[in-house]
C-alpha cells in the first residue's frame, strides 16, 4: 500500500423532516479524488436510505462509486457514535473509502464527518440547513478538499 492523499472535493447530506406527504428518503452524497493518479479518478459515490417508513440504516453496507478509468472506488458509511442506535445523523458520520487501480494497487481510508457542537458556527467544517421538509447539511467550500486519512 503507497502513501497516498485521497481527498474529498464535496458532500451533501440530507434528512427529511417527517412531516406527512414529504419524501421519507435521505442521502449522503459525496466526491472524492486521487490527486496522485495520471487519469481522472474522480468518482461519485451516493448512498439514499428510507429510515422513517422502512426503518432502513446507511450504515456498513460497501456501495460501488461511479467508474473511473484506472480501476473503481467503494466507500462505505459508518457510525461516528458508537451509540448512535437512532435516527442516523447526516452531520456526524465516518466515510469510509477504498480505491482499486487496474494495477492491482489498494487504499482504504477514511474520515469522520461532523459538525462541532462548541465553537463559533464558522468554524465547523460541516453546515446544516434546517428546513421545513428536512436537514441538509454540506461540506464548506473553504474547507476542501478534506484529505482521508489512510488506514
Amino acid at each position: 500500500m503507497r502513501d497516498c492523499s485521497l481527498e474529498i472535493v464535496q458532500v451533501d447530506t440530507y434528512s427529511p423532516s417527517g412531516r406527512p406527504g414529504s419524501s421519507t428518503i435521505s442521502y449522503i452524497k459525496t466526491t472524492i479524488t486521487d490527486p496522485n493518479s495520471a487519469t481522472n479518478a474522480t468518482a461519485n459515490c451516493n448512498i439514499e436510505w428510507d429510515g422513517l417508513t422502512k426503518g432502513e440504516m446507511p450504515y456498513d453496507t460497501a456501495l460501488e462509486c461511479t467508474p473511473v478509468q484506472d480501476g473503481l472506488w467503494e466507500f462505505e458509511v459508518l457510525r461516528a457514535d458508537p451509540g448512535d442506535s437512532e435516527r442516523p445523523s447526516i452531520s456526524n458520520f465516518i466515510l469510509r473509502f477504498t480505491r482499486m487501480t487496474n494495477g492491482g494497487n489498494l487504499y482504504v481510508g477514511s474520515v469522520t464527518l461532523s459538525q462541532q457542537r462548541s465553537g463559533p458556527p464558522e468554524s465547523t467544517p460541516v453546515r446544516v440547513t434546517p428546513k421545513e421538509i428536512g436537514n441538509r447539511a454540506v461540506l464548506k467550500e473553504e474547507y476542501t478538499p478534506v484529505v482521508v486519512v489512510p488506514e
